[in-house]
Order: structure tokens, then C-alpha cells, then sequence
């Protein structure tokens, strides 16, 4: 997950900076299938996310300068999603996450949309 910011500081030029933060995220998802609808499923569930590291890269006035910006080490967020089980075994979901706490100590939550596509192996 990222953030990008950019300023413009008057009589000195702009700023950007873009900082990528790498998360282990543990889904507990409840997923109820459709009756009447074979393989459609709807699902949804808490979210726990443990920051590993953050990266920063700045461009503009000030350019080569490393940046760790405070960020907290634990994210929660509600996931809630659908997806599809083809007979085959093969499988499609697209899930939204949103965040339920501030990350970055000046505010900001994290949002995600996945989208994946997986197997699921014969009994």
C-alpha cells in the first residue's frame, strides 16, 4: 500500500514524495454462498495488518533525501468482497478493504481493492 504527496513551496520549486508500505495482513473472512445461485459468494471480515517496513522516494526541491515517515505498525480493516467457484475448481473474487484506523500520525486510512483468481483441488 502507498501514499504519493506533492507540494509546491512558493519561491523554492516542488516537492513529491511517494512512500510504499509493506504490510502481513491476516483476513478472517466469512463467505456465505447464494442459494439458488450456484458458485456466486459473498464475503466479509476483520482484517489485521502488521507493517514489515516502509520505503520513501522524494523527487523535486528535495531529491536524494531519505524520509521515514511515522506510520503505526498495526492496520485494521473490514474487507467485504465476491466471488465465483466454477465446477472446474477454478475460482474469481474482488474484495474492497477499508480501514478502520489512522496509519499516519498527521491522518490517513489505507483502502485496497484486490481482485484474485485461484484453484481449488479436488477432494
Amino acid at each position: 500500500m502507498g501514499a504519493k504527496y506533492e507540494a509546491a513551496i512558493p519561491f523554492f520549486g516542488s516537492l513529491t514524495m511517494k512512500e510504499k508500505i509493506n504490510y502481513f495482513q491476516l483476513p478472517i473472512m466469512f463467505k456465505l454462498y447464494i442459494p439458488n445461485a450456484e458458485g456466486l459468494n459473498l464475503h466479509a471480515g476483520p482484517v489485521v495488518g502488521l507493517k514489515i517496513n516502509t520505503n520513501a522516494e522524494v523527487s523535486g526541491l528535495a531529491a536524494g533525501a531519505t524520509y521515514e515517515l511515522p506510520t503505526k505498525t498495526l492496520d485494521l480493516l473490514f474487507a467485504v468482497g465476491a466471488g465465483y467457484e466454477l465446477s472446474s475448481g477454478l475460482n474469481f473474487s474482488v474484495r474492497y478493504n477499508l480501514g478502520l484506523t489512522e496509519v499516519w500520525s498527521q491522518g490517513g486510512k489505507n483502502r485496497l481493492l484486490q481482485v484474485s483468481v485461484g484453484y481449488t483441488l479436488p477432494e
